[in-house]
C-alpha cells in the first residue's frame, strides 16, 4: 500500500512538472553578439522586449531600432496559447492574424498579413532558457520578397 502511495504521488510530480509551460514575462534585451540576422535586414541597433504571460494570454510590446531609419519603432502584440487566432496591428497599417500554441515548451506562432507590397507570412518559435534568463525567438519570414530567417537572443533585465 506505501509503495502504491509513493509511486501515485511520484507520478504526479512528475506529471505536473512536465505540464508547467514556460513563463515569459520580463523585460528583454537582445544580445547581437548571440544573434543572427538573415536575408536583407541587418539586426536592429535596439531591440528590446516586454512580455506580460498570465497563462493562456501573453501581452507583448516590442521597440526596435537601427535597420528602419534609425527612429524607435513599437509593436504591440496580444496572443493566446490555446490555439485561437489573434488580430494585431502589422506594418503599413496592415493587420496580422496569429496563432500562437505550445509545441512542447517551446510556443510557436505562426502570422500573415497582407499589405501594398504583398503577403506574407512569419514562423516564430520562442524558446526559454533553463534558468528563465534568456529567450531565444526563431523567425522564418516569407513573402514576394523571398524568405529570410533570424535567431534574436535575447536577455532578461
Amino acid at each position: 500500500m506505501t509503495r502504491r502511495i509513493l509511486l501515485t504521488i511520484c507520478f504526479l510530480a512528475f506529471t505536473g512538472a512536465a505540464l508547467a509551460a514556460p513563463n515569459f514575462s520580463g523585460n528583454w534585451k537582445i544580445n547581437a553578439s548571440k544573434s543572427k540576422s538573415g536575408g536583407q535586414f541587418p539586426l536592429p541597433d535596439k531591440f528590446e522586449r516586454k512580455v506580460t504571460h498570465t497563462e493562456p494570454n501573453i501581452q507583448v510590446t516590442t521597440v526596435r531600432s537601427g535597420f528602419q531609419g534609425g527612429d524607435d519603432v513599437t509593436q504591440e502584440a496580444k496572443y493566446t496559447t490555446d490555439g485561437k487566432e489573434t488580430t494585431n496591428p502589422g506594418f503599413g497599417g496592415s493587420e496580422m492574424k496569429s496563432v500562437a500554441k505550445w509545441d512542447g515548451d517551446a510556443l510557436a506562432i505562426q502570422s500573415s498579413a497582407s499589405t501594398g507590397n504583398g503577403d506574407f507570412t512569419i514562423t516564430e518559435r520562442w524558446s526559454l532558457s533553463s534558468d528563465g534568463k534568456v529567450l531565444e525567438v526563431k523567425s522564418k519570414v516569407a513573402g514576394g520578397f523571398g524568405e529570410f530567417e533570424t535567431t534574436y537572443v535575447l536577455d532578461k533585465q
